[in-house]
């Protein structure tokens, strides 16, 4: 990867509360040359991008996973995937931060599938009972609708 010393990147305040406008426009320039960098090459970029995120991804991935540890995984996988995809990231009026809760999203999605895998014999077992049950269900609702007709029209 290549570096750019010309491009410092301070990490951003952390819990400093509101933020004004100009901060918020501020914060979203600063968002969007750390993503060039970063594209470029530039570990100092991630880094930004890492302390301006991590603890809402993290936050994003547990209200999925339900897990401490395991949105702690998560969350650095997700991380350490954006070194090899944020090339693929064009703004094209889709906020970084968004992008990021994507990718953050299927990575916590594909967690879930690994810690409980469903094998195709249990849908089909789960799916057969479910049928016989809702078949049952409705041949007692027709016998009810049957039996309300007046004699001689069933």
């Amino acid at each position: 990867m290549e570096r750019r010393a010309d491009v410092a990147f301070a990490h951003p305040p952390i819990g400093t509360g509101a933020r004004s406008a100009g901060e918020e426009q501020g914060d979203s320039r600063m968002v969007t040359r750390a993503v060039r960098s970063a594209q470029a090459g530039d570990r100092d970029a991630l880094g930004f991008l890492y302390a301006r995120y991590a603890d809402d991804i993290y936050g994003y991935v547990r209200s999925i996973v339900h897990d401490h540890h395991v949105a702690e995984d998560v969350t650095q996988q997700v991380f350490a995937k954006l070194m090899t995809v944020i090339g693929k990231y064009e703004p094209r009026g889709l906020p970084f931060f968004a992008w990021m809760l994507r990718v953050a999203r299927n990575a916590a999605v594909d967690q879930l599938r690994k810690q409980h895998p469903v094998s195709v014999e249990e849908i089909r077992l789960e799916d057969d009972g479910w049928a016989r049950e809702l078949g049952r269900e409705r041949a007692g609702d027709l016998k009810e609708a049957l039996a309300t007709l007046p004699p001689g029209t069933a």
